[in-house]
């Protein structure tokens, strides 16, 4: 067994001790990679697969025999062992899963085996189970403290920081009130050399700040995309079908906004506060009166960001509502490019898109406008409060109740004070902003998802292929009309079913229930004499193939997009239903044959060489349900008849729905059924329908005519 097989099967092992069973095949399958399994694969599969609580760390020997077990052990050779147990007398139980059975080892000859790292696996308790918070800036706080050694260095560097900075007013204090007074080089030397070395310290922390800072929020960028990402790929499609595809695309993108507000105003205000009041209690010392006029100037910051701030909030929703209508329409232009060339409507939708353009960028000028106008009041408060501040203590000065020196410093430090004060209410006013990021985001990151029944799948037998629907009723909105009324039918295992009917029947509705790709509102689906709602999605769609009317190939090899849904098949099995789908007859004239890229979305191939490839890719997975969604639609006549002459090869052991307009291609079939506004008028077999010359007979007389 290789070392990285080993590390797979011992993990595998590890999921038993600790009584969570999982089908490796299918492990493998739902992760997309079969061999050369290390430990970050691991950790992955663990977190985001199993919802397990995963750890890895370094260990000393002397703690070693303090982990609970069951726990996994880096070794020098590349691998893993699992330490099932403790025996006590300083050994072992091992298991090394290229063995036939677990041995005992010594605890020295363990550490001699191993690089002292350790991978622990649990179960998540109740509360660690419970239902996920709404997203919000809790989230960030949470995420956060799981970072608390990285930030509070951060927090640490930024302290220092502003103690260095209370040092230069009081040396300019020092310099004016002593060194002057008593002409004492040796002093100023001694001062000059002392702020010199904090100067550069204060330079070195910055920087340490800085990259600490960026490596951190890096890190929660990563974080909270993959959840993004992960949430997505996790919605029901009718969470989809009911948005723009800009406007999912920009809700995305608030991640930027987010991220830049973390990683510069969100954490550098909390250390700029408490040291705000430190600052003014040291003005304090020196000159109430002083102190005064900085808090009046402090004052004046936050009423007019707080009289600015509805405003702003109101014209920040308006922005964003026409970004995303920017968005969608770009999107929109984008993928229907064929169609705007093939039409001319270049002029057109050039118009449109200036227009669009035009208003969002009046309106963000406003937005900007308003911002940058509120900017420059700060700023005029803020000079205004210094020249006050430097007026009043040059009267203290004279009047006796200041010295030069603290006149300066108490300058010095306004500016310090100020600064920062501005800095938390330009925070306060960009917060607007990006709550709206936040809500838009939690938008996706609180919906629900697609029912979760993977601890089910050790439990489901292998499906037979029976299908049964029953008084089954859909519509894809409340108040929208119904699809299928009241649809019953029952389907015996490797029976081959038709389905007929006019555009908007219901028949591509009818097969993705089947996928659980949508809800029945009334009624049942059963498979195997199941009900449907206790399959687990994934586990469910992996056992059904399915060629779709719009088949999307991804921008990877002839051979990638066939073996998309199982990496481990061999090139074999998929040269063989390459056959089966009438690919060979194009691949090989093919610069690179199976290897050759097929572009975005398949845009290098033709329709119908699309079309092949997913049906390919539908039956590489040996599937007992086989969907076939107007499958031949784009096939010319040699194509289809390619198809055709293996249908039964394809179909043989496995239920299958075909979907089709052409009649033709059903004489083969079991049963038809003929959908009618959602409902099934008739059904039989292909001579039966045509005897009784109802609806199917219509439409059979028309294509004949045809």
């Amino acid at each position: 067994m290789s070392k990285p097989d080993n590390t797979f099967q011992s993990f595998i092992l590890l999921l038993k001790l600790i009584n969570v069973p999982v089908d490796a095949k299918l492990l493998r399958q739902d992760y997309g990679k079969q061999d050369d399994w290390d430990t970050s694969d691991l950790l992955y599969v663990a977190k985001n697969l199993l919802d397990l609580k995963a750890s890895r760390k370094e260990v000393t020997q002397k703690h070693l025999m303090k982990l609970p077990t069951p726990f996994l052990l880096e070794t020098k050779q590349g691998g893993v062992l699992l330490v099932a147990q403790w025996l006590g007398d300083g050994k072992a139980l091992v298991q090394d899963a290229s063995l036939p059975s677990p041995h005992e080892l010594d605890k020295d000859e363990l550490w001699e085996q191993i690089t002292g790292v350790s991978l622990s696996f649990k179960v998540k308790t109740v509360k660690d189970s419970s239902v996920e918070q709404k997203f919000g800036y809790a989230w960030f706080l949470r995420a956060m403290l799981e970072q608390r050694m990285i930030f509070s260095q951060v927090i640490l560097a930024a302290i220092f920081i502003q103690i260095f900075a209370l040092v230069a007013p009081l040396f300019s204090m020092v310099v004016m009130d002593k060194v002057f007074s008593a002409s004492s080089v040796n002093t100023l030397n001694v001062l000059f050399i002392g702020v010199v070395i904090l100067t550069i310290f204060e330079f070195v922390l910055s920087l340490m700040r800085k990259h600490i800072l960026s490596h951190a929020t890096t890190k929660l960028d990563i974080i909270l995309s993959t959840k993004v990402f992960r949430k997505l790929t996790h919605l029901p499609i009718g969470f989809f079908t009911k948005r723009q595809t800009g406007d999912t695309v920009v809700r995305i993108k608030e991640l930027e906004s987010i991220r830049s507000f973390v990683s510069g105003y969100g954490l550098t205000v909390l250390i700029d506060f408490p040291f705000s009041l430190i600052i003014l209690a040291v003005m304090f010392m020196f000159s109430a009166e002083i102190t005064l006029i900085a808090i009046l100037g402090i004052i004046m910051f936050f009423v007019v960001y707080g009289v600015v701030n509805p405003f702003l909030k109101e014209r920040l929703h308006q922005k964003h509502k026409m970004t995303v209508d920017n968005q969608s329409y770009l999107v929109e232009a984008v993928r229907g490019m064929d169609t705007l060339k093939s039409m001319a409507l270049e002029a057109q939708m050039q118009r449109r898109w200036e227009r669009q353009v035009a208003d969002h960028s009046h309106f963000a000028e406003k937005s900007e406008g308003l911002s940058g106008n509120v900017s420059q009041v700060g700023q005029f408060i803020s000079k205004g409060t210094v020249a006050l501040t430097m007026y009043f203590g040059a009267m203290g000065v004279l009047n006796g109740t200041l010295t030069p020196g603290q006149m300066i410093a108490m300058n010095m430090l306004v500016g310090r004070v100020m600064a920062p004060a501005q800095r938390i209410a330009q925070m306060l006013m960009q917060m607007h902003q990006v709550s709206i990021s936040v809500k838009r985001l939690g938008e996706i990151l609180d919906a629900h998802e697609e029912p979760n029944l993977k601890k089910h799948r050790q439990h489901m037998p292998a499906i037979q292929g029976a299908v049964k629907f029953e008084n089954v009723t859909f519509k894809y909105a409340e108040n929208s009309p119904v699809v299928l009324d009241d649809i019953s039918f029952d389907v015996k295992a490797g029976e081959v079913v038709g389905i007929v009917g006019a555009s908007g029947a219901g028949k591509s509705t009818l097969v993705r229930m089947l996928l659980k790709l949508y809800q029945p509102n009334s009624g049942k689906i059963y498979v195997d004499g199941l009900p449907l709602t206790q399959y687990d999605p994934i586990w469910l769609r992996r056992n059904i193939g399915v060629v779709l009317q719009d088949n999307l190939l991804f921008n990877l090899s002839v051979r990638d997009n066939i073996a998309i849904t199982d990496t481990t098949v061999p090139n074999e099995k998929i040269e063989q239903v390459a056959k089966l789908a009438g690919v060979d007859e194009f691949v090989h004239h093919l610069e690179h044959g199976y290897d050759t890229l097929v572009g975005e979305q398949g845009s290098l191939l033709s329709a119908g060489q699309r079309q092949r490839v997913a049906i390919a890719r539908a039956l590489i997975t040996d599937p007992h349900i086989l969907i076939l969604d107007e499958a031949t639609s784009d096939l010319d006549s040699k194509s289809e008849h390619i198809i055709q002459t293996h249908m039964q090869e394809m179909t043989e052991g496995r239920t299958t729905f075909i979907v089709a307009h052409r009649l033709s291609t059903l004489k083969m079939v079991d049963k038809i059924i003929v959908l009618e506004n959602g409902h099934i008028v008739e059904s039989g077999t292909h001579q039966e329908l045509l005897e009784k010359k109802g609806h199917f007979y219509d439409y059979y007389q028309l294509q004949k005519v045809a």
